[in-house]
């Protein structure tokens, strides 16, 4: 009379090898779950990296063209400079101001070639080499000019 009350009360007879085939799938769900996991964080993974390739490339393109219209417009600064001196040079008094003129027209057709001949790695360059020179006068020039642009803000 045990085992039929055992047997009414587990669900039927009791079979060791339902029991093993139970735990056999739970392991092959558990495997495969794992596989899915582990498949799905590869995907994640490969679209990330594609995401940020992507984002990388962007933001290589947008340095580029930026660094080519500063470059155009560091050209196009240089020849108005030059194109200053020739004016200045023609409207230049006789005498000691001429004089001075002069060298102010020579100062801005020498500004003037260099920022036509130099593209912005080398302006870059020349100006941590002239700040490492004289750093306190550089200091000076960086809060003279940050007042000046504070000043003009208001």
């Amino acid at each position: 009379m045990t085992s039929d009350f055992s047997n009414t009360f587990s669900g039927g007879p009791t079979n060791l090898n339902g029991g093993e085939d139970q735990a056999e799938q739970a392991a092959r769900a558990a495997q495969e779950a794992r596989r899915t996991v582990i498949h799905g964080a590869a995907q994640a993974r490969e679209v990330g990296e594609r995401a940020a390739d992507d984002a990388q490339g962007k933001a290589r393109q947008a340095a580029s063209q930026a660094n080519v219209q500063l470059n155009q417009t560091l050209t196009s600064a240089g020849q108005q400079l030059q194109s200053a001196a020739q004016q200045v040079r023609q409207l230049a008094p006789e005498g000691q101001a001429g004089e001075l003129a002069g060298r102010a027209a020579d100062l801005l057709d020498r500004g003037g070639s260099y920022l036509q001949s130099s593209d912005t790695g080398t302006i870059i360059s020349d100006l941590e080499q002239l700040i490492k020179r004289y750093p306190l006068q550089s200091l000076a020039v960086g809060l003279g000019v940050g007042f000046l642009l504070g000043r003009g803000g208001k």
